[in-house]
This record gives structure tokens, sequence and C-alpha cells, in this order.
């Protein structure tokens, strides 16, 4: 778990019925605040490039329109892991 955390994994225990459970969250999320990396982006994509050129005036505006530095693309990147202990049930017989 030393690994996870020295990544940047942030640490939550689960208290209550699964406290054997601890959640590590990575948050790197991107905010895009220019359209034109998005473009940029989409333009180098083999199938998509075509059509994107074919109409250049239309993707430009559709992006323009949705994307700038008070409304940025939102690119989630954000990682959970869960790990849970396995708990060992032993039972002894003194009986014998």
């Amino acid at each position: 778990t030393s690994l996870l955390t020295q990544a940047g994994y942030k640490k939550y225990e689960f208290h209550g019925f699964r406290s054997n459970v601890t959640m590590f969250y990575h948050d790197n999320n991107l905010l895009i605040p220019d359209w034109r990396v998005i473009y940029d982006y989409l333009c180098s994509l083999p199938g998509i490039e075509k059509v994107m050129r074919k109409n250049k005036e239309a993707s430009v505006k559709f992006l323009k329109d949705r994307v700038t530095e008070s409304k940025p693309f939102f690119i989630r990147r954000a990682r959970e892991c869960l790990l849970q202990k396995r708990i060992l049930k032993v039972e002894i017989n003194d009986n014998e």
C-alpha cells in the first residue's frame, strides 16, 4: 500500500460492515481550456481526422462554443484501487 500512496493515491478506510476494505483514489482529471488542443487531438485520430477536416468550419465553431477558459473540456482520469484484507477463519477443536 505504501507504493500506492507514493504514487499519489489518497487512502480511505471503510468502517463498519466492510472494515477490511481500503480504497486508494488518484485524482488526476484533466481540464483543457483551449479548443485548439481538442481539435488537434481529434485530427490526430485516423478515422475522425477526415471528418474533422471536411467539416472544419462547423467543427471549429462547435468546439469554440463549448470549450473556453471559463468552460474547460473535462477528461476524467481519476482511478480507484480497492484492497481487501483476506480474513482467515481458523477453528481449533480441543476435544481430540
